[in-house]
């Protein structure tokens, strides 16, 4: 993890390829509890989980949806000429900056194509036409 910069990098070391947001989120937990990060920010905002139902002896569950906050992911850079396809996978992943706008979860580096598998599609959706919350109407039955 590097604090020093604004947003932070928190760097999947290679030969890594494939990092989970159960991992990250294990992770950073872990990193934010360590006596010289007591004074920092803290790293993530994450949720989910939740249990939603069981069926035919399957538990489901709400998948995870991580916040980074003022911190970006990366993959360690790689050596050329090859291009390394690295993924982030197991929920949703978001990132703000420290002024709490919308950016970029991952940070680019040498020679890593990033491939992020989203876990699920939102189920509400605001704005330009969809559904708001303010705006919700019950249903009502004859």
């Amino acid at each position: 993890m590097d604090w020093s910069v604004s947003p932070r990098i928190a760097t999947v070391a290679a030969p890594s390829t494939r990092v989970s947001i159960q991992d990250i989120v294990d992770t950073f937990r872990t990193l934010e509890s360590e006596m010289l990060a007591l004074d920092d920010k803290a790293l993530m905002d994450a949720s989910g989980k939740d249990y939603l139902d069981t069926e035919a002896g399957i538990v489901k569950r709400v998948g995870i949806v991580l916040r980074l906050l003022n911190t970006r992911i990366a993959f360690e850079a790689r050596p050329p000429p090859n291009y390394i396809q690295c993924i982030v996978s197991g929920g949703d992943l978001l990132a703000l900056d420290e002024n709490g706008l919308s950016i970029n979860p991952i940070e680019p580096t040498a020679f890593t194509q990033i491939a992020y598998e989203k876990s699920s599609s939102p189920t509400l959706i605001e704005g330009a036409g969809g559904v708001g919350v303010d705006k919700y109407k019950p249903m009502v039955i004859d």
